[in-house]
This record gives structure tokens, sequence and C-alpha cells, in this order.
């Protein structure tokens, strides 16, 4: 089981960040450097990695507090509408919590 999660939050740092990045692309037609990193990034990697855990401890219901916290740390950029920063966010935030839950439901169905 160990092993198993491991290599799922492998999977949800660098692949499950690119399908993001693609759909981006796709989505807002945007071209932005492969080597800028922006700290949006990190925060991504991070809250995948705690919806991960979260499920794999059993708290399903404490998502809901990590995205109403970044909601919050956010709400002045949300509020500002600048460059579609509101549709970026959201959908940033649902691609990440659906890549941690696709991946919790990979190590169950793997580790029955």
């Amino acid at each position: 089981m160990a092993l198993i999660s491991i290599l799922a939050i492998l999977i949800l740092v660098k692949p499950t960040g690119v399908l993001i990045s693609l759909a981006f692309k796709v989505i807002f037609k945007e071209e932005k450097s492969n080597h800028e990193l922006k700290i949006g990034t990190y925060i991504a990697y991070l809250e995948r990695i705690i919806i991960f855990l979260l499920c794999i401890f059993d708290s399903i219901s404490t998502i809901g507090f990590i995205i109403a916290a970044k909601t919050l740390v956010r709400y002045k950029d949300i509020n500002n509408n600048k460059n579609h920063f509101q549709e970026k966010y959201l959908i940033g935030t649902l691609l990440s919590t659906i890549g941690a839950l696709c991946c919790f439901a990979l190590i169950k169905f793997l580790s029955t």
C-alpha cells in the first residue's frame, strides 16, 4: 500500500500538473514558457497531495476547508477579474481536486 501511495503522489505532482497545464492551453489559448514556474504551480502540487492524503486518512469532508482557505487567501484576486483569474482559479482548483480524487480511486482499486 505504501509503495502504491508513493507512486500516486509522484503521479499527482508532475503528470497531473502537465495535464492541467495542457487543459489551460486549450481552454484559454495561452502560450506560457515551460521553464517559467510560478508559485501557483507549487501550491497546486501541495493542494493535490493534501487532498490525496486526506482521502487516504478518510477525512474527505476536510477537503472543503482546504478549498475554502485557498479561496479566502485569494479573495482579492478573485474579485479583481484581471486576466480571467476567476475562471482560471476555478478550473485549476477543480482539475487539481479531480486529479487527486482519481489517484485515490486508482490506489483503492489497485489495493483491493
